[in-house]
Formats: structure tokens, sequence, C-alpha cells
């Protein structure tokens, strides 16, 4: 219900993994061929011995699913992989202080935070100590049962490598380091002072981890360092000649540490790194922290951004900084940003503009054939509510696509029946829609469906007889929505008799019974 699983010598997709070229622009089975062939070795060659060691299933597929992204999708790829699992990781470690190595870590913590400690291990320790360590450790317990302190100790037999500090900090215990820098020139120095704030207790620690200081000084030349910090307070001395201006500095380049970090920088230094840092990620947070500038001031630079970057995620951010600009530079911009060559481009103009202005209309409309289902789905909503006298053109020009899970078709059966309550059709709408809920469709399908009639609140006999099968399911992504939306339904009382009377009707199994009851109360 996820993706696939990895059986030995097999691997069993989810029906939703099966797609053609369209629909593989929003659900590509790439890497997630990529991270079930790789637990043939780490899951399937080698086993955990409990749930205590699941990372070293999970983290590993994510890990290598990751590499082999990075090998025919590019560095900046890899590099906003790294920040989406860092994102998840910091995200999790807020809601509770799980270790990576626990049975309760959950997802977050064994798929993207493991992935990212793997990288991790790897930047310590550099390529050649880890991919020696790592075949060591496959080949030393083979078709057998592993636990996390059999790939700890493979870098000690095969590299000479003790790395109990390592483990302690990011597989044994919780939290990430936060870090708060700032820095300032003394003599023939740069001066980084860096304080550890992340709270300290018996799950978190001060962290141990090497750092890189970047300064870089407006004749084009640099100075770097690599520092292990460790403390609560670290100061770090970078080499910065007498008469060399600094123009940026760069703490951790390429973002290899998990962390927080807050390092305040001025207009100035935000507009060099973003023009000028090596790394998209580096280029990304300079981008990020423009945000806080108003357009006028940032608006030439934003321009410039875009025409320089290639990587969607930096034209996306761009695009959300001036969504509530209407200088006609910006429009001219928004314009082009539509027609992008990346769906995910022309995405962020559908969905980050909270209005469209009229001269974006043209463009925005040629968007309802886009080759992303996605953004036609989003794009009709918002035309179809901003442009109501426009409606019946926007539904008649997609009335034919089915679109991802049925996506489009859904959107425009839920806007027909909302605006079109005079229509004779009304009750066939209707029905195709309850229909959509039915165990005929995927659970992708049935859920979209499901939104669309509890928005509509709309309920029939076929509705309830549908989300009763749905909350009976196995499967929890289907079985969970369907009772919350089954659940809000019910609040209407003449849905909660409907209801009551299938439920009367038919005869249950003890477990069946569990679960159509509970929805009632």
């Amino acid at each position: 219900m996820f993706g696939a699983m990895e059986n030995t010598t097999a691997t069993i997709y989810g029906d939703f993994m099966l797609t053609d070229k369209r629909t593989a622009i929003e659900r590509a089975y790439v890497a997630v061929n990529a991270h079930e062939l790789t637990h043939q070795w780490f899951g399937d060659y080698i086993t955990e011995y409990s749930a205590h060691h699941h990372w070293l299933h999970e983290s590993f597929a994510t890990y290598y699913s990751k590499q082999f992204m990075h090998s025919v999708m590019g560095e900046d790829y890899y590099q906003w992989a790294k920040r989406q699992e860092a994102w998840q990781a910091l995200n999790a470690d807020r809601n509770d202080r799980y270790p990576v190595a626990h049975s309760m870590g959950g997802s977050a913590r064994h798929y993207p935070k493991g992935s990212h400690v793997l990288d991790m291990l790897r930047y310590v320790v550099g390529d050649s100590v880890f991919r020696r360590s790592i075949t060591g450790y496959l080949k030393k317990h083979a078709y057998a049962n592993v636990s996390s302190n059999d790939f700890m100790q493979a870098f000690m037999e095969h590299a000479g490598v003790n790395l109990d500090w390592f483990f302690d900090e990011w597989v044994y215990r919780a939290g990430f380091p936060e870090y708060e820098v700032r820095y300032e020139r003394q003599n023939d120095n740069v001066v980084f002072y860096v304080n550890q704030t992340q709270a300290t207790d018996n799950l978190t620690g001060y962290f141990k981890m090497p750092l890189v200081f970047e300064v870089y000084f407006k004749d084009g030349s640099s100075s770097a360092k690599r520092v292990w910090l460790s403390h609560a307070g670290d100061t770090v001395y970078v080499s910065a000649p007498a008469g060399k201006e600094v123009e940026y500095t760069l703490f951790d380049p390429g973002a290899n540490v998990l962390k927080v970090v807050d390092f305040k920088k001025s207009f100035e230094e935000l507009s060099a790194q973003v023009l000028k840092a090596k790394n998209m990620i580096d280029r990304y947070d300079a981008l990020v922290g423009l945000g806080y500038y108003d357009a006028d001031k940032k608006r030439d630079l934003l321009l410039k951004v875009y025409d320089k970057e290639t990587f969607n995620q930096m034209r996306v951010s761009v695009i959300g900084q001036l969504a509530k600009d209407r200088d006609s530079v910006t429009i001219t911009l928004l314009k082009r940003a539509a027609t992008d060559k990346d769906h995910l481009v022309r995405r962020a103009v559908i969905d980050d503009l909270s209005e469209y202005p009229e001269q974006l209309l043209p463009v925005l409309e040629k968007l309802l054939a886009d080759s992303s289902y996605v953004n036609i789905e989003n794009v009709l909503r918002k035309l179809c509510r901003q442009y109501p006298d426009k409606r019946q053109t926007y539904l008649d020009a997609v009335k034919s696509i089915k679109g991802v899970n049925n996506n489009v078709r859904i959107a425009w059966l839920e806007i027909n029946c909302k605006e079109n309550t005079d229509n004779p059709q009304l009750a066939v709408w209707r029905k195709e829609l309850a229909g959509y809920t039915s165990n005929r469709y995927e659970f992708r399908t049935r859920n979209k469906a499901a939104e669309a009639i509890e928005r509509l609140k709309y309920c029939d006999e076929d509705v309830i007889k549908n989300l009763f099968n749905a909350c009976l399911s196995a499967n929890g992504r289907l079985a969970n929505p369907s009772s919350r939306v089954l659940k809000a339904l019910l609040k209407n009382p003449a849905n909660y008799d409907t209801a009551k009377a299938i439920y009367n009707l038919n005869v249950w199994k003890d477990w069946q019974r569990v679960i159509l009851e509970a929805q009632f109360k």
C-alpha cells in the first residue's frame, strides 16, 4: 500500500505504481525500484534481529536508492533529496524523541533520518572506509541476522575506525544539533563563534561532528577550514589576509550535517551567496533567507536567480517569493514560468498565486491541457472559482480527461455537482462520483472521491456501503481516511439513520462489527 515489497528474488508493486509516460510524471517507479532492489542485500541477504534494528533495512534501501537517483539525476537532485530527508527527520524529532535504532522510531527515522545518518557516516569516514566496511559487513553476515552493533563493528574490523561516539549520537540517542553562528573580522582571521543551543539531557547531548567553514572574498579568492565541534561553544579561526574584503561565508557548505542553523546574514551577503555559491543547497538557503525582504528590494536579484538556475526548486522558490508581486517585470516572469519545461515550476505558478491576474489568464488557461494531471486539476479548480463566468468553458476543456487516480474526472464531477445543481445530469454525476469510492478502484481514487463527497456534504446508500467497505480494508491508507469521512457524514441525522439501517440489514463478522460500530460513536 506504500509502494512495493522486497520479497527475496522478487519485488511486488502496488497497482498504483503501474504508470504510463504521462502519469509517471507524478509517480515514477524508478526510485522505488532501486529501493526494493537494495533490500535484496539489506533485508534479505542480511536480516535484522528485531524491530529495534529495522533501520538496517529501510535506511540502507532509502540511502542506496538516493545514491542511484544521484547517479542519473545529478548533484542538485541529490542535495535536494537530502534536504527533504532532513526536514522529515527534524519534524519527527520535534514530535517525539525516539532514536533511529528503536522499534518505535517510526518511518521518518527508519527511512529518511537513517538515510541521512548513513550520508553523514560516509562524510565522516570517507568513501574508501565506508565502502570497505559495508562490503565486509555484508560478507560476514551473509544469510544471517544482524544488529546495529554488528554494523558498527564492521568499521573497526575492516578499517580500524571506532565509531562508538557516532552511533551514540545518531543511532542510539535522539535529537539533532542546533547551531547559532556568527562571525567577525579580527586582523588576519575571520573568527566564527558557534554555540550549540539544543536542550540537553540523557537523550540528547552536545554533538561531536566535523564541520567546514568557508570564507569567500570579493577578489574571488577563498579560505576554508574543517573543524571538529563538540562543545556548547566553539571558536574557529579561518585565515583572512589583511586587505581582503569578505563577500560571504558558509557554515557546513553542501549541508552535510543534519542540523538547524541560526546564522543571520545581510542582504548583500545573501545576494552574493545566492548567485555565486557552488552548491545548489547553499544557494537555496540564501534564497530562503531573502524571503524576509520586500519584493521591491529583491525583484531584480530574483529575476537573475530564475534565469541562472536550472534546478526546479530554485525556480519554484523564486515564484513563491514573487507570487504577490504585480510589477510588470514579475508578470512577465510568471508568464515564462507558466510555460517552463518543468511541471513543478508550472505548478508553482498555479498553486502559489492566490489570485490569477487577468494578464496571466491566457497562459494559465493553456495549462488545462498540461502534461501533468495534477497541474490540470489544480488550475481547473482555481480558474472555476475565480472566473465563474468562464466555468463551463473550463469544464468542457477537460471533460474527457480521467487523470492520475481519476483526479481530473473527480474534480470535474465535484465542481459540476456543486455549481450546477439545477442541471438534469446532477443525479448522474453524483452516481458516478459515488462509484469512485467503491472497491472497483484502487485506494487513491477512492480517497479522492470520498474527500470530494465530504466537501459536497452529499451522501446516499451507495456512498455509505462503499465507505463501510473501505473502513474494513486492511489498507490503513484507505480505512483511516474513509473512517474520518464517514464519521463526518454521519453527523447529519438523516445520513446516520440511513447508515444504521444498512448496518442492521447485514450480517457482520465480529471484527467487522467492532470496526463499523465505532463509526457511529
